[in-house]
């Protein structure tokens, strides 16, 4: 009988922040909900406007929801990138590039209005460690 999904928030995160978790494993894979620049701690924005302050923060959000759900970035099968301002497009690429090297999964970006003061959000779909079964 194969496994229930298993549901998982960052250790420290507070139980009333998110009405929702911030990944789930099943079938082998560990999918991610849209990740922000946020201290999950506490709540707080990593920054109100500077840019490359929440990539990179949400970036390192990313590597901790993966880390703690048992898998890392370097099994991520896919993202899906969503942008305040696509003119950012270059500045986002370069940090982006420093947390995947080749071969680097398949990726949608998309521009959209995104829930203040945020300007950047992450999903992921990876593999797992074990595959479930």
């Amino acid at each position: 009988m194969p496994a229930e999904p298993r549901f998982r928030n960052p250790d420290g995160m507070r139980d009333d922040l998110l009405p929702y978790s911030l990944s789930v494993t099943h079938g082998g894979l560990v999918r991610t909900a849209g990740l922000v620049a946020m201290d999950y701690a506490t709540g707080a924005p990593a920054s109100h406007t500077d840019f490359l302050i929440q990539v990179r923060a949400t970036m390192e959000n990313l590597r901790l929801v993966l880390e703690q759900a048992g898998t890392s970035l370097a099994r991520v099968l896919s993202t899906s990138c969503y942008l305040h301002d696509m003119g950012r497009w270059d500045e986002m690429n370069a940090i982006y590039e420093e947390y995947f090297v080749h071969p680097r999964p398949v990726r949608t970006t998309i521009e959209t209005r995104l829930v203040p003061p945020y300007l950047f959000e992450i999903s992921a779909v990876a593999v797992a460690v074990a595959v479930e079964g």
